[in-house]
């Protein structure tokens, strides 16, 4: 009875271990066979052949049964084994899961910490700036009132200023209106005055008029007189006819009884040159209209234009030669001669008749001959679409403009608004010196 209780605790404990159908399909046919057994009747004497089998069977059964037990007993190692794996790899993780949670919970306190101290400096900071403004704006405040009270007195004075000139301008307003009245008496007895100064005047002024008129006529006498003593005697007509043979400024007789002072070139190209156009710095501007030009401009000891009018009484009346000086801005120079040069008068806008060239500056004046002077406001060119003055900035005899204008603006300057003299180098490279002179020629 013990021997089966005992067998029916092992396989209640290891029956958990069987895994296949055959393994439980034998433990129950063991189980059967050891109940049977033991709820039998008493033995009945039976043939001892059919005792041997049934002992033979008993053994296989206990040897299955042993089997069995050694199987179980592995597979309840092996299950323990893996039991422990399994639970130290819980003990694992839960030790990793409570690092995680110690290494969570120290982020999470060094965070509130640093949030905790920003958030203090922050409010100190803002606290500081508040309370810097706040002395800034007390101070601004007092410093306001003080300007106030400033002001507030300066009013004060100001009143007090002009309430005293108020009074003092009422006294002078009385003086004033006392003195008015004085003048006015002395005015009407002026007045009175001016009226019979006025009826001796009128005597006087017939009786200066007919004296005047008397001394006129002897004075245009004595200087038609003096004016004859000049033109035959005493004043040159040209520079070839100057006494001292030395550049520099001489006065000449020119044609309808004018004095006229000159600058006189002996130097060069074998003297008595009369110099009419003279540019070497820019100091005078030659942007200039048509009566300057008529009647000149600049000094002789600078730069300057003699004037168109002259021209015309110079050359009209005598056959004159002219000289053409240029130079640019890299030093290189030249010379334009004609044989021939003579300027119309103002009613012929001072037209330009012009000889044969000769020289090593090019002919760029062939083109004027027989154009007209045009100024900036006086177009006199011979082109309907432009006015050609003011688009070179230079009065010139222009036609449909010019190949010279050298009376353009100053200054190394590029393109046709320039000082140019286009066959130099056949270009509209800027001129840095010019010079015009006309001869007599015997």
């Amino acid at each position: 009875m013990k021997a089966l209780v005992c067998g029916v605790l092992l396989i209640a404990i290891f029956s958990s271990g069987i895994t296949s159908d055959s393994e439980r399909y034998d433990v129950d046919l063991f189980m059967s066979k050891l109940f049977f057994r033991q709820n039998s009747p008493p033995e009945i004497p039976i043939a001892k052949a059919e005792t041997d089998s049934h002992g033979e069977k008993l053994n296989e059964i206990e040897r299955s049964f042993k089997e069995m037990q050694l199987s179980t007993q592995e597979k309840l190692m092996e299950f323990q084994k893996n039991l422990k794996e399994r639970d130290d790899s819980m003990t694992d993780r839960y030790q990793t899961l409570q690092d995680k949670i110690a290494e969570l919970e120290k982020n999470r306190t060094a965070k509130e910490d640093v949030f905790q101290e920003s958030m203090e400096r922050s409010t100190q900071e803002k606290y500081e700036s508040l309370e810097s403004k706040l002395v800034e704006l007390e101070n601004n405040i007092t410093a306001r009132d003080d300007s106030l009270q400033e002001i507030e007195r300066s009013v004060e004075n100001l009143e007090r200023n002009v309430k005293e000139r108020d009074e003092k301008h009422e006294d002078k307003l009385v003086e004033i209106e006392k003195h008015a009245k004085k003048t006015e008496n002395t005015l009407q007895e002026m007045m009175q005055n001016i009226t019979r100064l006025e009826d001796y005047s009128k005597v006087k002024h017939e009786e200066l008029e007919t004296n005047l008129n008397k001394l006129q006529n002897e004075t245009k006498n004595s200087w038609d007189l003096q004016t004859e003593f000049i033109k035959n005697h005493t004043i040159p007509s040209s520079c070839k006819d100057v006494s001292r043979k030395k550049s520099g400024q001489y006065g000449i007789y020119i044609e309808n009884g004018e004095f006229k002072t000159v600058f006189c070139e002996h130097d060069a190209f074998d003297g008595n040159w009369v110099v009419f156009q003279y540019r070497f710095n820019g100091k005078v501007n030659f942007y200039r209209g048509w009566a300057e030009y008529r009647d000149g401009f600049g000094t002789l000891d600078g730069e300057f234009w003699l004037g168109l009018k002259y021209l015309h009484q110079l050359t009209s009346t005598r056959k004159h030669e002219l000289m053409v000086e240029v130079k640019d801005y890299n030093g290189n120079y030249g010379y334009a001669k004609y044989d021939h040069f003579e300027v119309g008068s103002e009613a012929q806008k001072f037209v330009l008749k012009r000889g044969s060239y000769s020289g090593t500056a090019g002919d760029s004046m062939t083109y004027n001959i027989g154009m007209k002077f045009t100024t900036k406001d006086s177009d006199n060119d011979d082109s309907s679409s432009t006015q050609c003055a003011e688009r070179h900035n230079g009065a010139w005899w222009h036609g449909y403009c010019t190949n010279a204008n050298l009376n353009g603006p100053y200054g190394n300057l590029s393109g046709d608004k320039a000082m140019y003299w286009f066959h130099l180098k056949n270009d509209y490279r800027a001129m840095v010196y010019t010079r015009m002179m006309v001869r007599e020629i015997n």
